[in-house]
This record gives C-alpha cells, sequence and structure tokens, in this order.
C-alpha cells in the first residue's frame, strides 16, 4: 500500500538539507509502510482509509487493551485510562521532561535521531527553521503557552486568563453571538451554500474577533492568519513552516499594536480583561505572580484565536454532517430545540474536533497495570474514548437524548481541561440551533471534502441547499 507523509523540505533549504529531507522522507514512508502491516494503530491512522475513517482503528486499539504500543509511544483508548492520564498532572505531564539515560526511546525516534545529529531535522522543526521569528514571537504551541506549561506555572497564567472565559462572562455575549448567527443566515443564499467558508467558518471568527476586542476592518486579516496558524496545529495536512511563521509574525505584530491601542482606551471586553492581568511592556514582571507576561500574554491571545478558530468551526461542521445522517435525530432537535445542547455534546462525543491528544511521563509510575518510564509518550485517543462502551451504551450510534452525552473527553480533563469550552459550547448550540430553526429544508448539496488532519477533524468544504426559510 501506498501512505504518504508530510512534507518535509522547507523552501530555501541547502543541498545537504535537501537530501536529508529526502532521506527522511523516504525512511519514515518505509517505516510507516511497515507497521501499517504490523497493525501499529498510528500508521493505520496516518493511511488513507484511517485518515477517512479512523474510528475502526480505535475500536481495534481499544480491543487490544488499556495501553497499546506504536512507533510513537503508548496509546488509550479506553476511557477510564485516558481520564486517568488527563487528570493526573503529578505523573502525566505536557511539558517536556528529560528522558533519562538509557530509557524508552520511539522507533520514530531513533530514525529522526540517526539523519539529524540535533534530534530533529530542520525542515520539521519550525523553531530551528526560522530562530529569528520564534525568538521576536513566542509559539502558541510552546512552554511559554497554557497548552504546553505544566503546573505551577500552567496554575499561574490560567487563573489569570480564565477571569475572562467564565460561564456567566460567556453568557453575557449569547445575545451578539445569536445576532451575528441570524445574519449570516439571512445573507446566504437559498442554493448552492457552502456552509463551512459561509456559516461554520465565519460564525467562531467573528465572535472571537469582537470578543479580543478586533476591528471589524481587520477580521478578513486576522482570519487569513488565524486560519494558517489553526491548519499548522495539526500532523497531517498542516501549512508548511515557511508559511506558518510569517502568518505568526504577522499576527503577532498587528496583536502588539492593538495591545497598546486597547492600554490606551481601555474597555470591558476579554482583550481588556487579559491586558488587565498583563506586565505593560518595559515593566519586569517576572516575579509578579498576578501579572502575565508580554510573551504569555501574545502566545495566549495567538492561542485563542488558533485554537479557537478551527475547532469550533469543525464541532459546527461536524454537527451538521451528524444530523444531516441521522433524519430521526435531526427531527427531534428541530421539534424541540431544548435537546440541541444535548445535542452539542452527543456531537463532541461522536466526532470530536480534537482527535487525539498527548501528555508525558514525568516519572516513572504504573499505568493500567504496566510500568511506564519516565519520557515515554502517552497518546490518548480521546475520540476512541468517546465510544467506549464501558461507558457509552451502543456508542457508535448518535442520540441527542444520550444521558451521559457530557462525559465525553473531548475537551479533555484535569488542569489542561479546554479553557474555552463554554464559548465553544455556546457557538455550537446557537449555530446549529438557528440554522435548523431558519431552513428546515437543509440539505446536502454536492460531495463533502473532508479534513486531512490526524488530530483535527472535520469538512473542509459543505456544499448545501438552504431551501425556504421557515415561516
Amino acid at each position: 500500500m501506498t501512505i504518504s507523509t508530510p512534507g518535509l523540505v522547507r523552501s530555501g533549504a541547502t543541498p545537504v538539507e535537501r537530501v536529508r529531507a529526502t532521506a527522511l522522507k523516504a525512511v519514515l514512508a518505509g517505516l510507516i509502510a511497515s507497521r501499517w502491516a504490523a497493525g501499529d494503530p498510528i500508521a493505520r491512522l496516518v493511511a488513507p482509509a484511517g485518515r477517512a475513517d479512523p474510528y475502526p482503528v480505535y475500536r481495534r486499539a481499544r480491543e487490544r487493551g488499556p495501553l497499546v504500543p506504536s512507533m510513537i509511544g503508548l496509546l488509550t483508548a479506553h476511557h477510564d485510562v485516558a481520564t486517568e492520564i488527563l487528570r493526573d498532572h503529578e505523573r502525566f505531564g505536557s511539558a517536556p521532561v528529560p528522558r533519562p539515560k538509557g530509557g524508552p526511546t520511539s522507533v520514530l525516534a531513533r530514525v529522526i535521531g540517526a539523519l539529524s545529529p540535533d534530534g530533529l531535522p530542520e525542515q520539521v522543526d519550525r523553531r530551528r527553521s526560522y530562530p529569528d521569528v520564534f525568538e521576536r514571537t513566542p509559539d502558541p504551541l510552546g512552554a511559554e503557552s497554557m497548552i504546553g506549561m505544566d503546573p505551577p506555572d500552567h496554575t499561574r497564567v490560567r487563573r489569570l486568563v480564565s477571569r475572562a472565559f467564565t460561564p456567566r462572562a460567556v453568557a453575557r455575549i449569547q445575545d451578539r453571538v445569536e445576532e451575528v448567527a441570524q445574519r449570516l443566515l439571512d445573507e446566504a443564499p437559498r442554493d448552492g451554500f457552502e456552509l463551512m467558508s459561509g456559516y461554520a467558518g465565519v460564525l467562531p471568527v467573528v465572535v472571537i474577533s469582537e470578543i479580543l476586542g478586533i476591528p471589524h476592518e481587520d477580521w478578513a486579516r486576522v482570519k487569513t492568519w488565524g486560519d494558517t496558524l489553526a491548519a499548522g496545529l495539526d500532523v497531517l495536512g498542516g501549512a508548511p513552516p515557511e508559511v506558518v511563521a510569517p502568518s505568526l509574525h504577522g499576527l503577532a505584530e498587528y496583536l502588539t499594536e492593538l495591545f497598546e491601542a486597547r492600554r490606551a482606551q481601555p474597555g470591558d471586553q476579554v482583550i481588556d480583561t487579559l491586558l488587565a492581568a498583563s506586565t505593560p511592556p518595559g515593566e519586569d514582571g517576572d516575579a509578579d505572580p498576578d501579572r502575565l507576561t508580554d510573551r504569555e500574554l501574545m502566545a495566549t491571545a495567538v492561542l485563542l484565536l488558533t485554537a479557537g478558530f478551527e475547532t469550533t468551526v469543525n464541532l459546527i461542521g461536524n454537527g451538521v454532517l451528524a444530523l444531516l445522517a441521522n433524519p430521526a435525530e435531526r427531527q427531534a432537535v428541530a421539534d424541540d430545540p431544548s435537546l440541541t445542547a444535548n445535542a452539542v455534546e452527543e456531537v463532541l462525543r461522536y466526532e470530536p474536533s480534537v482527535q487525539l491528544t498527548a501528555r508525558l511521563v514525568r516519572i516513572d509510575t504504573e499505568l493500567a497495570g504496566r510500568r511506564v518510564r519516565a519520557g515515554t509518550v502517552l497518546v490518548c485517543m480521546l475520540a476512541g474514548a468517546n465510544r467506549d462502551p464501558a461507558v457509552f451504551d451502543d456508542p457508535e450510534r448518535f442520540d441527542v437524548r444520550r444521558p451521559n452525552a457530557r462525559d465525553h473527553l473531548s475537551f479533555a480533563a484535569g488542569v489542561h481541561y479546554c479553557l474555552g469550552a463554554s464559548l465553544a459550547r455556546l457557538e455550537g448550540e446557537v449555530g446549529l440551533r438557528l440554522l435548523l430553526q431558519n431552513h428546515p429544508g437543509l440539505a446536502l448539496d454536492g460531495r463533502v471534502t473532508p479534513g486531512r488532519g490526524l488530530i483535527l477533524r472535520g469538512p473542509r468544504r459543505l456544499p448545501v441547499r438552504l431551501g425556504r426559510p421557515a415561516a
């Protein structure tokens, strides 16, 4: 079988870099193919069939046991094991930990290490490919971002940022979310409507732009940067480093100017709450536990934009597809709009935007009856855990009335539970409810183009016919 590997050659690479990248690509393709034949779940997910429908892979992995070895570490699709990993930040963390001498190293890591004396080839390490950008601009996935931190730094930063995203704070913007969604539907053509670019992909962008204080005239520019960076969150199908780096730099420069303007004329939006919790430029805030550093503020703002774009866009897109594929469930929500909130939870369980997440073992420990060494990579197959029959009855069925749908792990768990969960739920509920209320005749109108990622899942293109608005 043929398995593709991500592009590894950056523009402007030297002949030596190109030779190294070509060799790496060939070795990786061979390794993945051999691991596919051996039943490695990661290799199966990378294959075209796995990327089109990963759920059989998750099911087989779960049937093999609570921890399954793969080319990148140990995997689990068991809800209880994934929950234990996500909730125990003492043993399992997000930040890199020193690998003990002689400790476990994945086959993939050994191959990459053999081809690059420094551990990773420049073509796949965006920090080394563009050091000037990442010296000036914090990586939204790096150690200065909440997503890459462990306590106590994570605790301090999240405490400061969470003031802007409490359920009460999010509830205050519900009217505006409904207003934006209704306007988008009013302006949409009845026929030939591409739902992702015209609705699902616009609503979250407008909302996050407004709550971050981004002026209307800048939305298109910020969306272009955000889309590129959001695509770069995935292992496969993401933007290459030569695209990600300048987009990150452009967005950071824009946000720097926005921060200065908002500090001069503060308001009462989320951006003002973040700025009030940060250290003004030129002041030393490193020792102040009640302040975000300038780089932490930037990393947080970029993370909110990029993660908020992709995940909520996919939530709405996946929700529409699930409802269209299950007419009885769709009719139930149309007949009783109060079911929409639980329907969103079921979408998050059944077809989560984020399929996988990883943690690193911080100390030698025992997990699911097995000894695991510090430095081992643990991959939580969130989408697989969400269909664990030990937790969910008839888990392959989409059921908008499922009583425990909210027990999904799509927002993770523990200290890294998604900060924007309340906002995503609100946007998903409003987006689906108004779409069904306004257009009960909603139907597919062409071929759906799926995304190509390994971690993020959702349609890239979703052509629909809206039909006549509801009377």
